[in-house]
């Protein structure tokens, strides 16, 4: 598994003439004006994703840069953070006490005794029980981050004690860990469940020049797992990710927001940054997705899921992420899906896998006018695909294309630059534009549903010149035009039984002998012949039959 980026390049500095800061000049390094997004911000300065959940399934997000710090209403942007790669996984078991019962004991490779202070007499009342697990850095040597501490060692041990409620819930249990490795527990602050106040730490150092480096961590509690899950960012390309949908006061800056900045996020980590490439499974993608659905339904609200993870398919659109996607998606119509169609192009059939799904929306990658201009001295007339956008051809993919370089939040121990460019870039950007869209439908008190959502987007999509629908798909967005559509849509298709047509015709290149899309890979055609497709509509799974037979007599 690898992650949807090319390259990253140096960060693009805006400088401000003397005399002009009242002026600010637009952030031409997230191009908003591409989708019409500035436009429609101005004619509505509210709608900014406010209400939405973006859940972000990558390599973690570090809460604590600027520009993922707050959303525009001044409440916590990072309100959830969850570990599926069990890259920051601590096992835990019941403590072991020295004779005087006073302290904690651990012992070495050796067998040697060491000694740990317990956490403070209010911290573990009567009617706990007492947890130890040790953190271990050098698990981390291979990940961007593998000296967490900064100390010139990448095999530092940091102890990590638990108090949990006897019968009680993981939310009632409190982790403490020993970040500055005195094996004393009393002295670092207990921390609870994110979600539950939003704890975070991060490792001291001992250079105060390097004070601005730590790496934001957080903690899940899970005692009948015996597991302590710490989540953190050592991959960069997750935080990216989240500041281009929805950061708000990127680097601080007052003026320079991502497409959704009222937007609230969910981290979901299936990105093991210790292995090549970031690498995931498909059943941490399973369970990062089966997470954001189940928030959306208890929670009552639309939730976003930007997913810029892929790689090549040889059966498009068949393999099991993309059919668990597809299923998922019909039956939890509240939740969207946003992925990379993938950095594979430009050759023709390069879109992977989930980009394949049916129902998720893929997004292709542009080089926005303004960013060619102001970022890299070109003059262009009209957005261009980049080269390395992966086009379709068995699969009607991508959906559409949006900007795929640009500047974004960054860890604080980031030394790469700012400005990305893939199909990584590209998803978020979309994944902001859908959480524009489903406000838009909730402030008319209408549930948004992501069928609706992906339609008025493609339906409102501008074609572009000199490419075919195999590179762009519909073309690229407009959100004003979109924002009128998908309330005409939501009301015209108030009570439409219908999801999605699945489209089928031969392929003679695909696995099944059919495909999507009618792309025959070579010069022969079979003379005197017509192309059949097959057009199969889905129906929402609250669909009953009556519904149905109203829909097939139209």
């Amino acid at each position: 598994m690898k992650i949807c980026r090319v390259a990253a390049l140096v960060g693009a500095f805006i400088a401000c003439p003397v005399g002009f800061a009242q002026s600010p000049i637009p952030w031409t390094q997230l191009s908003l004006s591409t989708s019409n997004v500035d436009e429609a911000r101005k004619q509505n300065p509210n709608l900014d994703g406010r209400g939405i959940v973006i859940a972000v399934l990558d390599t973690g997000v570090d809460m604590d840069v600027p520009g993922l710090q707050t959303t525009t209403t001044g409440e916590m942007k990072v309100i959830d953070v969850q570990d599926f790669s069990t890259e920051g996984d601590v096992s835990i078991a019941r403590a072991t006490w020295n004779e005087g019962g006073d302290h904690i004991v651990r012992y070495d490779a050796d067998g040697k005794p060491e000694l740990y202070v317990p956490p403070a007499a209010e911290s573990r009342p009567a009617g706990t029980t007492i947890w130890f697990g040790v953190l271990e850095e050098k698990l981390f040597q291979n990940s961007s981050v593998p000296d967490m501490n900064d100390n010139g060692k990448k095999d530092d041990l940091f102890g990590i004690c638990v108090v949990s409620q006897n019968d009680g819930t993981d939310d009632e249990a409190l982790c403490i860990i020993d970040t500055n490795q005195n094996r004393d527990f009393s002295d670092d602050k207990p921390l609870k469940n994110y979600k539950l106040r939003y704890d975070r730490f991060t490792f001291p150092r001992n250079k105060p020049e390097k004070q601005f480096e730590p790496m934001t961590c957080a903690v899940n509690i899970f005692v009948k797992k015996r597991t302590v899950s710490i989540h953190f960012d050592d991959g960069g390309h997750g935080t990216h990710v989240a500041g281009i949908a929805a950061g708000h006061q990127i680097q601080g800056q007052k003026d320079f927001h991502g497409v959704a900045p009222g937007a609230k996020v969910i981290s979901l980590k299936l990105g093991h940054n210790s292995l090549a490439g970031g690498a995931t499974t498909t059943g941490a993608k399973r369970a990062c997705f089966e997470y954001a659905a189940k928030y959306a339904r208890e929670n009552n609200v639309t939730v976003v899921c930007n997913l810029s993870y892929g790689i090549g398919s040889i059966q498009e659109g068949h393999s099991d992420i993309d059919q668990f996607l597809n299923t998922l998606l019909i039956e939890n119509p509240n939740l969207i899906v946003c992925t990379s169609a993938g950095n594979n192009g430009p050759g023709l059939s390069s879109v992977g896998t989930p980009a394949a799904a049916t129902a998720a929306i893929s997004v292709a990658a542009l080089l926005a006018v303004d960013t060619a201009s102001d970022v890299r001295g070109e003059k262009i007339d009209a957005p261009q695909l980049t080269q390395f956008s992966s086009r379709g051809g068995e699969l009607d993919k991508p959906d559409v294309a949006c900007p795929g370089m640009m500047t974004s939040t960054v860890p604080r121990w980031n030394k790469r630059g700012d400005f990305w460019q893939g199909t990584s870039m590209a998803s978020p950007y979309c994944a902001g534009l859908c959480a524009l869209l489903s406000q838009q439908l909730r402030n008319e008190k209408v549930i948004p549903r992501a069928d609706w959502v992906k339609q008025a987007l493609k339906a409102t999509a501008k074609p572009l010149d000199h490419y075919t629908t195999l590179d762009y798909g519909a073309g690229v967005p407009n959100l004003i035009e979109a924002l009128q559509a998908v309330v005409q849509i939501a009301e015209t298709r108030a009570n439409d039984p219908l999801y999605q047509f699945d489209i089928a015709t031969e392929s003679p290149l695909a696995a099944s002998g059919t495909a999507p899309a009618a792309y025959w890979r070579g010069d022969f055609y079979p003379a005197g012949r017509e192309q059949v497709f097959t057009i199969k509509p889905v129906f929402v799974p609250t669909a009953d039959a009556t519904a149905i037979t109203a829909f097939s007599k139209r």
